[in-house]
């Protein structure tokens, strides 16, 4: 619903993430890491953020994300310090 949606908004600054070889590889990334990762640049380029599904019988009802300051945190060392505490928050929902 959320693709469909973004694609009828049909905002030219959407299109390279919504072409099927992107989406695609984005979609296949994000399910090998077990959460999804914006590294700045394409949206707001002074923020990075991860995000992980709250499932509920194995369809994702809801995400839950952590945004920062690029300046202030890496984004690998985000995920070393938070990816696990944000999946056990999200399987607590």
């Amino acid at each position: 619903m959320i693709l469909d949606h973004l694609r009828s908004i049909d905002d030219p600054e959407d299109q390279s993430f919504l072409n099927d070889r992107s989406l695609s590889r984005m979609l296949e990334d994000t399910r090998q890491r077990g959460f999804a990762v914006r590294e700045g640049g394409e949206f707001r380029p002074k923020t990075s953020s991860i995000a992980v599904p709250i499932l509920s019988s194995g369809r994702v009802e809801a995400m839950m994300s952590m945004i920062w300051i690029r300046s202030a945190l890496t984004l690998d060392a985000a995920i070393r310090a938070h990816a696990t505490t944000l999946h056990k928050i999200a399987q607590a929902i």
